[in-house]
């Protein structure tokens, strides 16, 4: 993974991908672009067909040089606000497409972080693991 990891920071860099931009602490811009979790991994990216074929190429590369595959079938698209040419990106990447809300990784994702009650499943699992913990 962190080779793959080196390939998105380049990707990045030479700007053949664009995320989202965040700061840091010390007021400095950072991009985001991908988030690896285990086994899992998050990329973001514009709607354009370009950066979606990088990601492919990116994920075929990584494939062949580490030897683990890429699960096309649970990989998903999730568009944020209107995308026009939402099936083509599909096609590129091979995937399916997905909308928020979702739940990844047990967290919830595209709600409205301020309505307690999306919280509940997560508090109740935390406090479970607590009471365990401690037993």
């Amino acid at each position: 993974m962190e080779g793959y990891n080196s390939m998105m920071r380049v990707a990045t860099q030479n700007n053949w991908l664009k995320g989202f931009k965040v700061r840091n602490s010390s007021g400095r811009e950072m991009q985001i672009c991908h988030l690896l979790y285990a086994d899992n991994t998050i990329i973001f990216c514009e709607a354009k067909a370009e950066q979606v074929a990088f990601i492919r190429m990116t994920l075929v590369v990584f494939e062949v040089v580490s030897g683990l595959l890429v699960n096309w079938r649970k990989s998903n698209i999730f568009p944020i606000k209107e995308v026009p040419q939402l099936q083509s990106l599909t096609r590129i990447l091979g995937c399916k497409v997905e909308h928020f809300p979702t739940t990844y990784l047990g967290m919830p994702l595209g709600h409205n972080h301020k309505e307690l009650e999306i919280w509940d499943g997560i508090i109740e699992k935390t406090e479970k693991k607590l009471a365990n913990w401690k037993a």
